[in-house]
Protein backbone atom coordinates (compact mmCIF):
# COMPACT_ATOMS: atom_id res chain seq x y z
CA UNK A 1 0.00 0.00 0.00
CA UNK A 2 2.78 2.53 0.69
CA UNK A 3 4.18 1.75 -2.76
CA UNK A 4 0.79 2.43 -4.33
CA UNK A 5 0.50 5.71 -2.43
CA UNK A 6 3.97 6.77 -3.60
CA UNK A 7 3.05 5.78 -7.18
CA UNK A 8 -0.14 7.88 -7.12
CA UNK A 9 1.71 10.84 -5.58
CA UNK A 10 4.40 10.58 -8.27
CA UNK A 11 1.72 10.54 -10.97
CA UNK A 12 0.22 13.68 -9.49
CA UNK A 13 3.50 15.54 -8.97
CA UNK A 14 5.03 14.71 -12.36
CA UNK A 15 2.74 16.93 -14.36
CA UNK A 16 3.39 15.98 -17.98
CA UNK A 17 1.77 13.82 -20.61
CA UNK A 18 5.00 11.85 -21.12
CA UNK A 19 5.21 11.06 -17.38
CA UNK A 20 1.56 10.00 -17.44
CA UNK A 21 2.16 7.60 -20.32
CA UNK A 22 5.25 6.17 -18.59
CA UNK A 23 3.23 5.71 -15.38
CA UNK A 24 0.51 3.91 -17.33
CA UNK A 25 3.14 1.65 -18.87
CA UNK A 26 4.66 0.90 -15.46
CA UNK A 27 1.25 0.12 -13.97
CA UNK A 28 0.35 -2.14 -16.88
CA UNK A 29 3.70 -3.90 -16.58
CA UNK A 30 3.13 -4.33 -12.84
CA UNK A 31 -0.22 -5.99 -13.59
CA UNK A 32 1.52 -8.39 -15.98
CA UNK A 33 4.32 -9.11 -13.51
CA UNK A 34 1.88 -10.09 -10.75
CA UNK A 35 0.37 -12.64 -13.11
CA UNK A 36 -2.67 -10.93 -14.60
CA UNK A 37 -3.61 -12.06 -18.09
CA UNK A 38 -3.58 -9.47 -20.85
CA UNK A 39 -7.33 -9.92 -21.33
CA UNK A 40 -7.98 -9.17 -17.64
CA UNK A 41 -5.84 -6.02 -17.79
CA UNK A 42 -7.65 -4.74 -20.89
CA UNK A 43 -11.05 -5.59 -19.37
CA UNK A 44 -10.14 -3.73 -16.16
CA UNK A 45 -9.07 -0.67 -18.14
CA UNK A 46 -12.32 -0.77 -20.12
CA UNK A 47 -14.31 -0.90 -16.87
CA UNK A 48 -12.27 2.03 -15.60
CA UNK A 49 -13.59 4.03 -18.54
CA UNK A 50 -16.85 4.39 -16.63
CA UNK A 51 -14.90 6.82 -14.47
CA UNK A 52 -12.25 8.12 -16.84
CA UNK A 53 -14.54 9.12 -19.71
CA UNK A 54 -16.67 11.51 -17.61
CA UNK A 55 -13.46 12.89 -16.04
CA UNK A 56 -11.99 13.33 -19.53
CA UNK A 57 -15.07 15.19 -20.75
CA UNK A 58 -15.17 17.43 -17.69
CA UNK A 59 -11.45 18.24 -17.93
CA UNK A 60 -11.76 18.92 -21.67
CA UNK A 61 -14.72 21.21 -21.08
CA UNK A 62 -13.10 23.06 -18.17
CA UNK A 63 -9.44 23.14 -19.30
CA UNK A 64 -8.11 21.70 -22.56
CA UNK A 65 -7.82 18.52 -24.56
CA UNK A 66 -4.22 18.00 -23.40
CA UNK A 67 -5.20 18.40 -19.74
CA UNK A 68 -8.12 16.02 -20.25
CA UNK A 69 -5.89 13.39 -21.83
CA UNK A 70 -3.28 13.68 -19.11
CA UNK A 71 -5.85 13.53 -16.30
CA UNK A 72 -7.53 10.47 -17.82
CA UNK A 73 -4.23 8.67 -18.35
CA UNK A 74 -3.18 9.51 -14.77
CA UNK A 75 -6.44 8.12 -13.45
CA UNK A 76 -6.15 4.96 -15.55
CA UNK A 77 -2.56 4.46 -14.37
CA UNK A 78 -3.65 4.84 -10.73
CA UNK A 79 -6.45 2.32 -11.25
CA UNK A 80 -4.07 -0.13 -12.96
CA UNK A 81 -1.56 0.31 -10.13
CA UNK A 82 -4.26 -0.36 -7.56
CA UNK A 83 -5.31 -3.41 -9.55
CA UNK A 84 -1.74 -4.76 -9.45
CA UNK A 85 -1.59 -4.27 -5.67
CA UNK A 86 -5.02 -5.76 -5.03
CA UNK A 87 -4.41 -8.80 -7.21
CA UNK A 88 -1.04 -9.56 -5.60
CA UNK A 89 -1.89 -8.97 -1.93
CA UNK A 90 -3.99 -11.05 0.44
CA UNK A 91 -7.22 -9.32 1.40
CA UNK A 92 -6.43 -9.53 5.12
CA UNK A 93 -3.11 -7.78 4.50
CA UNK A 94 -4.87 -5.03 2.57
CA UNK A 95 -7.30 -4.46 5.42
CA UNK A 96 -4.47 -4.44 7.96
CA UNK A 97 -2.54 -1.91 5.87
CA UNK A 98 -5.60 0.31 5.54
CA UNK A 99 -6.21 0.10 9.28
CA UNK A 100 -2.61 1.08 9.98
CA UNK A 101 -2.80 3.96 7.50
CA UNK A 102 -5.97 5.23 9.19
CA UNK A 103 -4.28 5.19 12.61
CA UNK A 104 -3.86 8.98 12.84
CA UNK A 105 -7.60 9.41 12.31
CA UNK A 106 -8.21 7.87 15.73
CA UNK A 107 -6.97 11.11 17.29
CA UNK A 108 -9.90 12.98 15.78
CA UNK A 109 -12.45 10.39 16.88
CA UNK A 110 -12.73 8.15 13.82
CA UNK A 111 -13.45 4.55 14.78
CA UNK A 112 -10.97 2.82 12.47
CA UNK A 113 -11.83 -0.63 13.84
CA UNK A 114 -15.43 -0.16 12.76
CA UNK A 115 -14.28 0.96 9.31
CA UNK A 116 -12.03 -2.10 9.01
CA UNK A 117 -14.90 -4.36 10.07
CA UNK A 118 -17.17 -2.72 7.49
CA UNK A 119 -14.59 -3.17 4.73
CA UNK A 120 -14.01 -6.81 5.70
CA UNK A 121 -17.75 -7.51 5.70
CA UNK A 122 -18.19 -5.79 2.34
CA UNK A 123 -15.28 -7.72 0.90
CA UNK A 124 -16.77 -11.02 2.01
CA UNK A 125 -20.22 -10.05 0.73
CA UNK A 126 -19.15 -9.49 -2.87
CA UNK A 127 -18.46 -13.18 -3.66
CA UNK A 128 -21.68 -14.13 -1.86
CA UNK A 129 -23.64 -11.72 -4.06
CA UNK A 130 -21.96 -13.15 -7.15
CA UNK A 131 -22.90 -16.67 -6.09
CA UNK A 132 -26.46 -15.54 -5.40
CA UNK A 133 -26.66 -13.93 -8.83
CA UNK A 134 -25.39 -17.12 -10.48
CA UNK A 135 -27.90 -19.20 -8.51
CA UNK A 136 -30.77 -16.87 -9.47
CA UNK A 137 -29.79 -17.02 -13.14
CA UNK A 138 -29.52 -20.83 -13.03
CA UNK A 139 -32.88 -21.11 -11.24
CA UNK A 140 -34.57 -18.92 -13.88
CA UNK A 141 -33.12 -21.05 -16.67
CA UNK A 142 -34.19 -24.26 -14.90
CA UNK A 143 -37.77 -22.96 -14.76
CA UNK A 144 -37.62 -22.05 -18.45
CA UNK A 145 -37.77 -18.31 -17.76
CA UNK A 146 -35.42 -16.20 -19.85
CA UNK A 147 -33.14 -14.30 -17.47
CA UNK A 148 -33.98 -10.62 -17.21
CA UNK A 149 -33.32 -7.91 -14.64
CA UNK A 150 -36.52 -8.46 -12.64
CA UNK A 151 -36.14 -12.23 -12.49
CA UNK A 152 -32.54 -11.99 -11.27
CA UNK A 153 -32.40 -8.78 -9.21
CA UNK A 154 -35.44 -9.53 -7.04
CA UNK A 155 -34.10 -12.73 -5.45
CA UNK A 156 -30.58 -11.28 -5.26
CA UNK A 157 -31.87 -8.19 -3.45
CA UNK A 158 -33.97 -10.27 -1.06
CA UNK A 159 -31.04 -12.57 -0.25
CA UNK A 160 -28.71 -9.58 0.18
CA UNK A 161 -31.10 -7.97 2.66
CA UNK A 162 -31.49 -11.28 4.50
CA UNK A 163 -27.71 -11.66 4.65
CA UNK A 164 -27.33 -8.09 5.94
CA UNK A 165 -29.89 -8.72 8.67
CA UNK A 166 -28.16 -11.97 9.66
CA UNK A 167 -24.74 -10.29 9.77
CA UNK A 168 -26.18 -7.41 11.79
CA UNK A 169 -27.71 -9.84 14.27
CA UNK A 170 -24.40 -11.72 14.53
CA UNK A 171 -22.53 -8.49 15.21
CA UNK A 172 -25.07 -7.53 17.84
CA UNK A 173 -24.92 -11.00 19.44
CA UNK A 174 -21.14 -10.72 19.72
CA UNK A 175 -21.44 -7.41 21.51
CA UNK A 176 -20.05 -5.23 18.75
CA UNK A 177 -22.91 -2.78 18.74
CA UNK A 178 -22.30 0.93 19.16
CA UNK A 179 -23.07 0.99 22.87
CA UNK A 180 -20.81 -1.93 23.72
CA UNK A 181 -17.67 -0.92 21.82
CA UNK A 182 -14.84 0.12 24.13
CA UNK A 183 -13.59 3.68 23.68
CA UNK A 184 -10.29 4.13 21.85
CA UNK A 185 -7.30 5.63 23.60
Amino acid sequence: MPTLAAFVIAITVLDSLAASLIALGIATLACAVVGMRCQAIVFACLRAMAVTVPVFLLAWWSHSLAAAAQTSIDLTAAIAGALAVVSSTRADDLIDSALTAMGPLRRVGVDTDRIALSVALMQRSIPALGATMTAATDAARARGIPPNARVIITPVALRAVTRAINVGEAIHARGLTERSLPPHE
